[in-house]
């Protein structure tokens, strides 16, 4: 779940976009830091829903490197590798959704 592009809804009326930063499985509860102002919220499952779309997006470059996939562990994967392992070589390498390109 790490790592994942989610929206977050924060109240009825407000809602955000993000990237997973942590979570507790036996709780359910997760952190996302917000894709807009870098802010953080936390809250359960219930108030997320996962972003289609996603690419390996490479900052440095400011160019999509690869469509990012579901492994079988649920990470996000680019020809297999994960962003972690990308991140050591392309250290701007990062996960976007296409909307937010």
């Amino acid at each position: 779940m790490k790592g994942h592009p989610v929206f977050y809804r924060t109240d009825l009326c407000s809602e955000g976009c993000g990237v997973v930063i942590a979570f507790d499985p036996a709780t359910e509860r997760l952190t996302v830091r917000d894709d807009e102002d870098g802010s953080t919220w936390a809250g359960s499952l219930e108030h997320i829903e996962e972003r289609e779309g996603v690419v390996f997006f490479d900052a440095t470059a400011g160019q999509i490197h690869a469509s990012a996939v579901r492994g079988p562990a649920g990470d996000w994967l680019a020809n297999g590798k994960t962003l972690t392992e990308l991140q050591n070589d392309y250290p701007g390498m990062t996960l976007r959704c296409l909307d937010d390109l």
